[in-house]
């Protein structure tokens, strides 16, 4: 769960099965990505307008730079 890469799974003896990931995920700087989490570069936050009307601002933002990019 919440891997990164190809994951691969194995059994143990005594019936233990083992998933992990073996394969390296890199940022396009080159930094790595597992065990360091993911890299925040646009802080959105929610408003009490948007809330109130039921609006997911957070989504859009992230539809708006995707789009952006696009």
């Amino acid at each position: 769960a919440a891997a990164d890469g190809e994951v691969i799974s194995f059994n143990l003896p005594g019936g233990i099965n083992v998933s992990m990931t073996s394969v390296g995920v890199f940022y396009p700087d080159g930094t790595g990505m597992q065990r360091a989490g993911i890299k925040i570069d646009k802080i959105v936050k929610p408003t009490v307008v948007g809330i109130k009307a039921g609006r997911d601002e957070l989504l859009e933002r992230a539809l708006e730079i995707i789009r952006e990019k696009s």
